[in-house]
């Protein structure tokens, strides 16, 4: 499940390149400290895990994967309801 959620993401950010690349409306500020807010709170969560419950680094690994990718995949998610918000005009 993961890795479909990785290929599609992927996808998704080529295509976003390109739409972007095209004229197409760019994340906002806000979206991005969104972002970088989710990326802290895992990071939190994952010290948490380490030092006070004594995870293993394995499990922090597995742990770090899951959080990267599902992050990805919903930012991803995000853009294409934006791009299909905001279509580019027609040549």
């Amino acid at each position: 499940m993961i890795l479909l959620i990785m290929i599609w993401a992927i996808w998704g950010a080529a295509m976003d390149w390109r739409y972007i690349r095209q004229g197409g409306v760019k994340p906002s500020r806000n979206d991005k400290l969104y972002v970088m807010f989710a990326i802290g709170l895992c990071a939190a969560l994952m010290i948490f895990a380490g030092f006070y419950l004594n995870a293993s680094a394995e499990a922090e690994a597995h742990v770090a994967e899951l959080f990267l990718v599902l992050i990805f995949g919903l930012w991803e998610f995000g853009r294409w309801r934006t791009r299909l918000k905001n279509p580019l005009p027609k040549a």
